[in-house]
């Protein structure tokens, strides 16, 4: 995170004349190209020749060519401090893939299997030894990315990678995986640590590894507790919720160009406080979405600050609830099992009541601008039935949010259901996108219900996100980030600040998670 003070090269990837000059010139296609680019000499030498070649030029002033030149000879080519690995426990052939009864599906999975080879990388030890040298943050183990641009590792994307490699069978990897966010909590993207232990322990039963990262989930947990709490007062009633607000102020150095523009295009007369919006959304994991805008249509009207998620609330409920079970069920400690017992019923409390709507019977996100709730229909609503989050006194909550998505429209395409129904924004999280992570939870959560009519809906959401997938990686060869579900045939997604990339992990671990869960049944 760029806050001025943790980096010894700040003034090269974070702000600085030389991150100006590179986006003012637009030198690269995508902007995150650059902060990518592991520099060859040291950042304080780097600074010097800029200095000493560009002198104090205004912006408009740096020739273009002259520049290029000065980056070639001062920085390496991105991703270069990064090494193919083949995963320890990758196997052609996963036992579990035999379960798929389906033949095409079948060679279709062992296919998306092999693409776990490409996503491992091994990070350059140089990377440790000159750590001034990188952006990126120095690994021992291996590390699995998303795939394309995306050549680091988040949070949000590994739990469907985790997902997908324990289906495949590749424990050790999930466990590289887990051991590789410890101590990264400040970088946390939504928080899916303790989300990743639950599901690791339910495939292995590993009550030693659980163990040793357990105090790295309490750690999570407290981090979120200190930096992201805000008070909420409903009905004279005082409730602490949770939301993103990074305290970075400035654009974001693999998107600086973009944030200038919105920035400079923004009625908003507080600049610090756009950039701040900005990097907040693009903490959540939705990069970007008309949720996070107050008019529902632009960016420049960015309030990302203002917006209590309901699913970042019901990923805390989720932490607080896998550490009850692991002090509970694994470690039998009576003391912090009825910790996290209390808290767990205190944050429930909270989110009933900031957060459920009377008039629709669900949960929306909470605005503290206007103190209301955003009804529209955003794909993320699904996350409380995700994470457990139905009460015994009120078991038709899932039958609501079932019939509030139906008259939304979101049903209404064969090629999976979009991130929002809202069209013509121009964001990769908006109509006509659709996500594999998101098309997962919506059908898990109707699956785990205890209605077969939702259960039943749940194997036709699935048969019919496969089916669309499937489609696509005949006809391209490849598993993308996102799916325009409006094309027919199926295609990959737009929109957004970068063009749709290829990989993809968290794609692959959904469909893989599917193929499995339905394998008797499913087939295209």
């Amino acid at each position: 995170m760029c806050d001025s003070t943790n980096s010894l090269n700040h003034e090269i990837y974070c702000n600085g004349q030389i991150l100006e000059a590179v986006n003012n010139a637009e030198l690269f296609e995508d902007s995150k190209d650059f902060v990518d680019m592991p520099l060859i000499f040291s950042p304080d030498e780097t600074i010097k020749n800029f200095t000493r070649i560009f002198g104090k030029n205004k912006l408009e002033k740096i020739n273009k060519r002259r520049l290029k030149r000065f980056i070639d000879s001062h920085f390496r080519p991105p991703g270069e401090e990064f090494i193919d690995c083949i995963p320890q426990d990758w196997i052609e052939y996963p036992e579990n893939f035999k379960k798929i009864k389906d033949s095409e599906l079948r060679e279709w999975a062992i296919a998306i299997n092999k693409e776990w080879k490409t996503l491992c990388k091994n990070v350059d030890d140089d990377v440790s030894e000159h750590p001034e040298k990188y952006s990126l943050l120095p690994s021992k183990r291996e590390v699995f990315v998303p795939g394309g641009r995306f050549r680091e590792a988040y949070n949000w994307d590994s739990y469907w990678i985790n997902l997908g490699m324990l289906r495949s069978g590749m424990t050790h990897s999930a466990e590289s995986t887990l051991l590789n966010f410890q101590g990264c909590v400040k970088n946390s993207h939504p928080p899916l640590f303790t989300p990743m232990a639950l599901k690791y322990y339910e495939e292995t039963k590993n009550k030693t590894f659980i163990e040793s990262i357990l105090p790295e989930m309490e750690k999570e947990l407290q981090f979120w507790f200190k930096n992201y709490q805000h008070t909420v007062t409903i009905k004279q009633q005082k409730y602490t919720v949770y939301r993103y607000n990074t305290i970075t102020n400035v654009p974001r150095p693999e998107s600086f160009h973009q944030d200038v523009s919105v920035a400079e295009n923004s009625k908003n007369p507080k600049k610090q406080q756009i950039y701040r919006d900005i990097a907040s959304a693009a903490e959540s994991g939705f990069d970007f979405t008309t949720r996070w805008f107050a008019d529902k249509k632009n960016m420049e009207t960015i309030e990302t600050s203002n917006i209590i998620p309901v699913d970042l609330n019901a990923f805390i409920y989720w932490n607080i609830y896998g550490l009850k079970f692991f002090y509970k069920n694994v470690f039998h400690d009576k003391d912090k099992m009825e910790k996290y017992s209390k808290l767990l019923k205190e944050h429930k409390k909270a989110f009933d009541a900031v957060f459920y709507n009377e008039t629709f019977g669900i949960w929306f996100d909470y605005n503290l601008r206007t103190k209301n709730h955003n009804t529209e229909f955003y794909a993320s609503l699904i996350t409380p039935l995700f994470v457990g989050m139905t009460d015994v006194e009120d078991i038709n909550v899932p039958l609501r949010v079932f019939r509030f998505f139906n008259r939304s429209g979101a049903f209404n395409y064969d090629g999976g259901i979009p991130a929002s129904m809202i069209s013509d924004s121009g964001h990769q999280w908006d109509f006509p996108n659709a996500w594999g992570n998101q098309n997962h939870m919506i059908v898990e959560s109707f699956r785990k219900s205890r209605f077969p009519i939702l259960q039943d809906f749940a194997f036709e959401l699935a048969q019919k996100w496969v089916k669309s997938n499937y489609e696509v990686f005949n006809a391209t060869g490849y598993m993308w980030e996102k799916y325009d579900i409006c094309k027919e045939p199926p295609c990959p997604g737009e929109g957004g600040e970068y063009v749709v990339q290829k990989g993809f992990g968290l794609s692959n671990g959904a469909i893989l998670d599917l193929l499995i869960t339905y394998s008797d049944k499913i087939g295209v």
